[in-house]
């Protein structure tokens, strides 16, 4: 689900610097050239995007593993100057969001001056679509069909926070009236497509399968009208645990085929329905913390988006700036640290990780990646005992990011603190439970420390989720104890 941002902002007056300004939420950081009130908005509408999934959709639990900046430019100008390979080609798009993830954070560009069209579509709906799905692809400690999260994903999308309510799930045109002229995918076939069928790949194909989801999920959650949020909750309870689509759909909906022929009416139809919720009240759009961002940090924030773009000469010049701004930035090291290491020259990263880190750095992805570049050999105790802080003050930076727990339980397991590493190990698992590698560790530290009991009610939750391999693991490592 996602906000859309309705604001239109003036022109800069000629030759004069802008401000640039951060609000900060709970849950997402916007910085922006717009005027002060314009930021609070989006930060605003972002929150209440949020709140509303999470109300709505209570097992999505819609708490991301990095922090997600926004990043607002005034205009086109300032979006062609975020995203500029969009512009390099004539007649290409001219999008006015743009999601992309890095490994420090969640980056979406957009455009502050777009507004809700006259058929209510969202402009920014592109980048909450991705927001949406990456929320759901963690959703429930298990990957969900991709029908599912992509179809969801699309209905999501065109959100529209207006003052005292919140509506998601209103339809698209262009979606409605493709999915109203086919062709389709049978059912079964849908729900067998991956990542990798040609119907997901892209072109007039990925289209059409958005279509078909979307159209699909929008049945499901709104056109069903017999029991519609029951029924949806007890096929998403089916799929979590694991079962095939078409059996789940059938203990829910009685038959794929009933299925079928129930949504293609609806959509043949042509009449959606909607949901609506109010606005959080706790959330306060006056109360939202509101600074004038430092140039050095904002510099590097940009910069950080053209790395994860994959625009590295925008980058070294924003990386450049920040530094005259502020020699000493630690942001700007952090972020030419993540460069150099996407361009394979970890040597070179790694001094930088370590500068900005003695500087104070404010990102966990600095104290983290240092960590595992400083592990990347075989290492004595002195490397262990370096490291270690490193990974405590990446998971305080970041309390959300489970591969800095399960790192930092591997050291304190190596050190001998067994209950600290079990501990962190347990935080782990209980932020990434879909991961194997986690309960496996958590499993083998607790079987070492003769705690069988708990290591066995950790393997049997996560054995439905193992490979074959990963069971032979868990079996090996309960044996053992049991002696």
């Amino acid at each position: 689900m996602a906000a859309v941002i309705t604001i239109l902002l003036g022109a800069p007056a000629a030759g004069r610097a802008q401000t640039w300004r951060e609000v900060r939420g709970d849950h997402f950081i916007v910085l922006s050239d717009a005027p002060e009130r314009r930021v609070r908005s989006i930060a605003w509408q972002f929150e209440q995007m949020r709140s509303a999934m999470a109300e709505g959709l209570p097992w999505t639990t819609p708490t991301l593993d990095r922090p997600v900046i926004v990043i607002a430019a005034r205009d086109e100008n300032g979006m062609r100057a975020l995203a500029p390979q969009f512009w390099e080609q004539r007649g290409g798009t001219r999008p006015t969001s743009v999601f992309v993830g890095g490994p420090d954070a969640y980056y979406i560009a957009l455009r502050a001056d777009v507004q809700v069209t006259a058929q209510l579509q969202n402009p920014h709906a592109a980048a909450y679509w991705a927001y949406s799905g990456l929320v759901l692809q963690r959703a429930l400690g298990r990957r969900l069909p991709l029908w599912l999260t992509n179809g969801l994903a699309a209905v999501l999308s065109n959100t529209i926070v207006r003052n005292n309510e919140v509506e998601f799930g209103r339809p698209q045109p262009w979606m409605a009236e493709r999915a109203k002229e086919g062709p389709r995918l049978p059912l079964p076939a849908l729900f067998a497509v991956d990542h990798g069928s040609p119907s997901y790949r892209g072109g007039v194909d990925r289209e059409r399968f958005d279509a078909q989801t979307w159209a699909l999920v929008q049945f499901l959650i709104f056109g069903n009208k017999d029991n519609a949020a029951a029924r949806f909750d007890q096929l998403i309870g089916q799929l979590a645990a694991g079962v095939p689509s078409e059996q789940a759909v059938t203990a829910v909906y009685g038959s794929v085929a009933a299925l079928d022929e129930a949504y293609l009416l609806y959509v043949h139809q042509g009449v959606y329905s909607y949901s609506r919720l109010p606005t959080d009240t706790a959330i306060v759009e006056a109360q939202l913390p509101a600074r004038v961002a430092d140039p050095a940090d904002h510099m590097a924030s940009r910069a950080a988006f053209h790395v994860a773009m994959n625009r590295p000469a925008e980058a070294r010049a924003l990386i450049a700036a920040a530094r005259q701004a502020d020699p000493a930035s630690p942001a700007a090291d952090t972020v030419e640290a993540v460069l150099l290491d996407r361009e394979q020259q970890p040597d070179e990263a790694r001094k930088l990780f370590a500068k900005a880190a003695e500087a104070g750095s404010s990102s966990f992805w600095t104290y983290y990646r240092l960590a595992t570049l400083q592990a990347s050999g075989r290492m004595t105790p002195d490397d262990q005992a370096a490291i270690e802080p490193w990974l405590e003050r990446a998971a305080a930076l970041n309390p959300r990011f489970a591969p800095a727990w399960a790192f930092l339980a591997d050291i304190q397991g190596n050190g001998g603190q067994t209950d600290a590493a079990i501990e962190s190990a347990r935080r782990a698992v209980a932020l990434d439970g879909g991961n194997v590698t986690h309960a496996l560790r958590l499993v083998r530290l607790l079987a070492a420390a003769s705690r069988s009991d708990e290591a066995r009610a950790v393997a049997e939750q996560a054995l439905p989720l193992a490979d074959a391999q990963q069971r032979q693991l868990f079996e090996a490592i309960l044996a053992g104890s049991a002696k």
